[in-house]
């Protein structure tokens, strides 16, 4: 006896949400626990929704920000998923604006510098007399040693440079986290998209 081959959508029968198509010929067994009724037919939840066992499409989704509401079957605004979406969208623009000015091999240049920069002032140092020889401390046996040369004029203008960068990285991240906590306080759409557009206007010009 040959087995029947079919294909058929389950779906929420409380509200006609679609959960998923089986297609096969163990139909009870893929029924989890009868919690789904059935259709004959092919049919994507992105799409559609069932009404007294007939697929409906859905209208066209309005926006990124909507989702489909099964008990009133209608798009509607998700202010959560405002949020994240902008909340992502805020921290790729961060990245995006440090990486006009500083790209990341910049910064990772500038970061070595730092350390280059302070070791210059912390490395421990052998303190020579004034032949050039290291002074040994008779009562310890050791030589004597001391921090670091002072920088240059040079370096220490780099260093100023260095820290206007940082310090400019610094209020672009600050400035979207501020913005992330506000949008997650707020209580509308208007508000999420009023302190997304806001959100780096407070960040100086880089002219460094």
């Amino acid at each position: 006896m040959m087995t029947e081959y079919i294909i058929v959508t389950f779906y929420n029968p409380q509200n006609g949400q679609i959960a998923y198509v089986y297609s096969g010929s163990n139909l009870e067994a893929n029924n989890d626990n009868n919690m789904y009724s059935f259709i004959t037919g092919e049919y994507s939840a992105d799409k559609y929704y069932i009404v007294n066992e007939q697929p409906i499409v859905k209208a066209d989704k309005p926006n990124q920000f909507s989702r489909f509401d099964y008990d009133t079957k209608t798009w509607v605004t998700d202010l959560a998923l405002v949020k994240s979406k902008t909340v992502l969208t805020l921290k790729q623009s961060a990245q995006d604006l440090i990486f006009k000015y500083l790209p990341q091999t910049t910064q990772a240049n500038l970061q070595a510098r730092v350390s280059e920069l302070d070791a210059i002032l912390t490395a421990k140092i052998l303190i020579l007399d004034e032949s050039g020889v290291a002074i040994l401390d008779n009562a310890t046996g050791l030589y004597l040693m001391q921090n670091g040369r002072v920088w240059t004029t040079a370096e220490q203008h780099e260093w100023a440079s260095i820290q206007l960068k940082r310090n400019w990285i610094k209020s672009v991240r600050d400035a979207s986290n501020l913005a992330e906590l506000a949008i997650n306080s707020a209580s509308s759409v208007e508000s999420v998209m009023q302190i997304s557009s806001t959100a780096y206007d407070g960040v100086p010009a880089f002219n460094f």
